[in-house]
């Protein structure tokens, strides 16, 4: 398939694709890029000539992923029904894809220094849209008046640093991380009617 895309563009993106799938399902060390090359069916040397590294490979494969995710946000908040149940519905698919992703995968990203400067330039962007999220819960009434989100938000954020630091997704899953972390965070800032919504939902 590979060989059959003409403009650079889209084979980039198509290698980048490919790549992010299998760091996801194997770890970033685990694949090499003769891996990626024999899987792609292409010359390593046609990877090298659009990437420099498997570490730049593997930053454009985030900014695919955010791209996908930022549009999939997108949708939701222009569609007319409830913006807390479009979202939990996108959440349900997101952390049915969560589960199939090895922990190696998440602890590799900190090894590498572009990922954590591409993380470190996301940041203010990633507040902001977990903000706005949380404001327009509190405007639909699903989400608590009596919160600084901000500090949530940061709060939430050191903690999952923290956690990826001390290598813990070494001893448990990323499900089990949102199911005793990020869940009891969303339960706790939902008001008894945001409950009601979000008991609708198997996570």
């Amino acid at each position: 398939m590979a060989k059959e895309l003409k403009d650079n563009a889209d084979l980039k993106r198509y290698i980048a694709l490919f790549a992010f799938n299998e760091f996801k399902r194997k770890g970033v060390k685990a694949v090499k890029m003769d891996d990626l090359a024999s899987g792609l069916g292409i010359s390593k040397r046609t990877i090298y000539e659009l990437f420099e590294d498997k570490e730049e490979l593997l930053v454009e494969g985030l900014k695919n992923d955010a791209e996908n995710t930022r549009k999939a946000l997108s949708d939701i908040v222009n569609e007319d029904k409830s913006f807390f149940e479009s979202f939990l519905k996108w959440l349900s698919v997101s952390i049915s894809q969560i589960r199939g992703i090895n922990c190696n995968f998440l602890l590799d990203l900190s090894h590498y220094q572009k990922v954590q400067e591409y993380f470190n330039q996301q940041k203010n962007e990633r507040h902001e849209n977990a903000k706005y999220f949380m404001e327009r819960g509190v405007a639909e009434g699903v989400f608590r008046e009596d919160i600084d989100y901000d500090l949530l938000i940061t709060t939430h954020d050191m903690l999952k640093e923290a956690l990826v630091n001390s290598n813990v997704f070494n001893e448990i899953s990323y499900n089990v991380f949102f199911k005793s972390v990020q869940l009891v965070t969303l339960r706790g800032i939902c008001t008894e009617e945001g409950l009601k919504i979000l008991n609708k939902y198997e996570f």
